[in-house]
């Protein structure tokens, strides 16, 4: 027997031969798909009949005009970043999340994004949908001050659509209260410019000594009022960005902008003549300098 010879291995008895099943087998070249119409009408006034939200918060109107709600935040949005200059290929792309997912449910999104959040304050109920916004943007290379710009917009927005909360004077709080309140005072000092850090990007210096040389300017009552009151969670109203905001909005006359394009272009033209014919008065007048960068933004460059 040569090497190759095979040998019969006893172990596993005789191969029985294969049997029909009693059934026959389908032919494969006959199968083909069967499944049942959906009921599209039923399907439809289900999705109809439910209340509508926008990021998990309850939408009071149809799913129509949530989708019309939606469009018209992405407009606004779309026209104050022209006015931030923002990125007008990050500004479509963040529009494009935002417009696909605000009526969605938003299930738990892992970090994959690169931006630094430190000193952010996010209700836990929006951290899902802020994470998956930033990981969005992040695959777009936005940078850091692209999205905290973007996210202090949506928090000015969503807090207008609140009621207005109430805050308390120092008279009504406790020595125990007051306490709490000085203790956390320098962290939300830090907060709130990191805010406006984030906000006014190089500016910032300027615009926040601006803010405090024109609060210097006001009557002590007045004065106290607008950084002594507290507010709900204990920060101090001048540790907030909105008073900050609004005085500095106040230093620069910003309720007196002018409203067209034309009054826009002559307010410049002024400015930009003292800047030839008087050039030391306009240097020493920071509230007109950042009053001509405002107009600049107006005109959208």
């Amino acid at each position: 027997m040569s090497d190759y010879d095979l040998v019969p291995n006893d172990d596993f008895g005789d191969i029985q031969p294969y049997s029909q099943p009693n059934t026959p087998l389908a032919p494969i070249e006959n199968e083909s798909w069967a499944i049942p119409a959906p009921d599209f009408i039923d399907d439809h006034q289900s999705f109809s009949n439910t209340s509508p939200q926008i990021f998990g918060s309850a939408f009071p109107g149809s799913m129509q005009q949530a989708e019309q709600a939606v469009s018209q935040i992405a407009n606004v949005f779309r026209a104050d970043a022209a006015k931030m200059r923002l990125d007008s290929a990050l500004v479509d792309a963040a529009i494009t999340w935002f417009k696909t997912n605000a009526l969605l449910p938003v299930g738990h999104v892992e970090k994959r994004h690169r931006y630094d959040l430190t000193g952010y304050s996010i209700p836990r109920s929006d951290r899902d949908a802020v994470t998956s916004f930033l990981n969005f943007m992040d695959r777009h290379g936005a940078p850091q001050r692209f999205v905290t710009t973007t996210l202090w917009w949506l928090s000015e927005l969503f807090k207008q659509s609140q009621p207005q909360q109430q805050s308390a004077s120092q008279d009504s709080i406790t020595d125990a209260e007051w306490d709490y309140i000085e203790k956390r005072a320098p962290a939300d000092q830090a907060n709130c410019e990191a805010i406006l850090r984030n906000h006014w990007g190089n500016q910032f210096p300027i615009n926040l000594r601006l803010a405090k040389n024109y609060l210097a300017t006001l009557p002590v009552e007045e004065r106290d009022k607008l950084t002594q009151t507290v507010c709900k969670g204990g920060i101090l109203s001048g540790n907030t960005p909105e008073v900050v905001l609004a005085l500095y909005k106040a230093a620069i006359g910003g309720d007196r902008m002018p409203k067209n394009g034309p009054a826009i272009a002559a307010e410049i033209a002024s400015i930009e003549n003292l800047m030839k014919t008087n050039r030391k008065a306009y240097l020493a007048d920071e509230n007109l300098q950042a009053r001509l960068r405002e107009l600049y933004t107006l005109r959208g460059y």
